[in-house]
């Protein structure tokens, strides 16, 4: 069922039909282990809203991955929230290291 998701999730990001995605699921490393099988896709799981804005700045993270077991969900709307209203910096060695990571 969650892989069912991760993988509509990841064809609806490479298809341009989305921007983000933000799954959750128990843990959230089975999702995040899936999701970065697929070309393009940047899936992490973080701890706080700095983590989510350190994602989304250096490495154009483009899948969040909730365990739903560890937060709130008042705590989970405030990590959602701020990794999606985060923006790519875009800086050379970063936009390296990314196209490095898309060609594996």
């Amino acid at each position: 069922e969650t892989a069912k998701l991760v993988e509509l999730v990841c064809e609806k990001l490479r298809d341009g039909m989305a921007t983000f995605g933000i799954i959750m699921d128990k843990d959230g490393f089975g999702s995040m282990i899936h999701a970065n099988r697929f070309k393009g896709i940047r899936a992490v799981i973080v701890g706080n809203e700095q983590d989510a804005q350190i994602a989304r700045e250096k490495f154009d993270a483009n899948i969040l991955c909730i365990p739903t077991s560890k937060f709130s969900e008042q705590r989970t709307l405030e990590i959602a929230r701020k990794f999606i209203t985060t923006e790519f910096g875009g800086n050379k060695e970063n936009e390296k290291v990314i196209a490095d990571m898309d060609k594996a």
